[in-house]
């Protein structure tokens, strides 16, 4: 082309460059409507996931019509993204085509006259039009590709968001010996702000000890900083100052894994998998015979219950357990800590679903381990705590108060407040 007609040739190449800086132009947007779509998508999926796993609360406060009508605006919203992005991409391709088509009849226009006039022939205008017409083409498939490429990329943000995520540190350092036991845990001058709220101390200036055999409890108001060091010492948070050490070597230095290993957690909402009762007790235990398995449910007042299933521990639960009631699922939870036989056994509310007389059998199974590991409890009923070594009384990311439970009463400080306020005072 450029050798058959060069100046006509640079009017081609300058509308290529029109086209070009109008496809990036274009191309955001047609890639931040994507991405809108996509997010609106994922809304309604979450807001759906929500209304069935939540469906009894759904029921019980009649809120079905709210759903519905929240979940089909949702659907609404992302079907009318879905037609915006579908007539921004035909208006790219087809500005694109446009563009291109009218070079090739301007070119034509002026190659017309050029042949009238004598100074081409049409031999020469009839092979520049048809390799024009090759550019045309390959340009428009091309607008085409970037099209879907635009609204792929908008799709695909929040992926890459996800994947360009920071990585859970992991450490290098050879793991401790799997068959050691941790006897002292150690927290030295922790403190931590959550990286939504970095100017605030979730916990402040925060030492303790414990050793094997004791048990000690956390208690205070909410937010108090409670569960923080629950989360610290589960490492899904990096500290930020002070150490956490098990007998003396700091749990920084260690691999995650090997930290998570030795901890046992019973949660104040356990969450079990849609699965047998069996897979879920072995969930982190895989190796245990079913001798033990029947002990710790025995111990944790749940064996009778699965023998008088159908199906006994090959009972599926359904998703989340929904099939069991709340304390059941409570106490399977805290059988899958104990079958860990883990150095450190958490429990962040861990008999607030059961009735008295199993809450006294279950207490009874854990004091039993209190020899075997140390025992952190977090509690907000604090007839859970009464028997502890020791109590820490939290407020505002601080130990305002410690020692026994009795030592605490006569302090006349806040835990006395909070245990009047529970009407536990004899």
């Amino acid at each position: 082309m450029a050798l058959l007609l060069p100046r006509l040739t640079i009017l081609i190449v300058l509308v290529l460059a029109i086209v070009v800086a109008a496809s990036r132009i274009l191309g955001k947007r047609l890639r931040a409507l994507s991405k809108e779509q996509q997010v609106r998508l994922g809304e309604a999926t979450t807001s759906a996931d929500e209304s069935i796993g939540g469906i009894r609360t759904v029921k019980a406060f009649t809120g079905e019509k709210f759903e519905l009508d929240r979940f089909v605006m949702q659907i609404r919203a992302v079907r009318e993204l879905g037609f915006a992005r579908s007539q921004f991409a035909a208006f790219f391709a087809s500005s694109i085509n446009f563009l291109m088509n009218g070079v090739l009849v301007f070119i034509l226009l002026l190659g017309i006259q050029s042949v009238t006039s004598g100074t081409l022939s049409s031999g020469d205008l009839t092979a520049f039009l048809l390799y024009g017409a090759i550019v045309a083409i390959s340009f428009a498939f091309l607008a085409g590709s970037l099209g879907e490429l635009y609204q792929a990329s908008g799709a695909a943000e929040r992926i890459f968001e996800t994947l360009a995520a920071e990585e859970e540190r992991v450490n290098t350092a050879e793991p401790i010996d799997s068959q050691s036991v941790v006897n002292s845990l150690r927290f030295q001058h922790v403190s931590f702000s959550y990286p939504t709220r970095e100017d605030v101390r979730a916990v402040d200036d925060i030492s303790f000890s414990a050793h094997k055999g004791e048990f000690i409890a956390f208690v205070g108001p909410s937010g108090a900083g409670k569960s923080t060091i629950m989360n610290l010492l589960l490492r899904f948070y990096e500290l930020q100052e002070g150490e956490i050490l098990y007998d003396d070597v700091d749990i920084a230095s260690r691999p995650i894994p090997e930290t998570r290993s030795r901890i046992g957690l019973v949660p104040q909402e356990p969450l079990l998998f849609a699965d047998t009762i069996e897979a879920n007790l072995k969930y982190g235990a895989e190796n245990v015979s079913r001798e033990e398995l029947e002990s710790v449910c025995k111990q944790v007042a749940i064996l009778d219950f699965i023998r008088s299933l159908p199906d006994g521990f090959q009972t599926y639960v359904g998703e989340r357990g929904v099939q069991l009631s709340g304390g059941q699922r409570q106490r399977l939870a805290i059988a899958r800590a104990l079958l860990r036989k883990p150095d450190i056994l958490l429990l962040d509310e861990a008999t607030s679903a059961l009735d008295s007389e199993s809450e006294a059998a279950i207490k009874s199974s854990i004091s039993s381990m209190k020899n075997e590991c140390i025992l952190i409890a977090i509690a907000h009923r604090l007839s859970t705590v009464q028997k502890a070594d020791r109590i820490y009384v939290l407020h505002h990311g601080k130990i305002i108060e410690e020692g026994s439970h009795h030592e605490l009463l006569g302090l006349n400080g806040v835990y006395q407040e909070l245990v009047s306020y529970q009407a536990l005072m004899t």
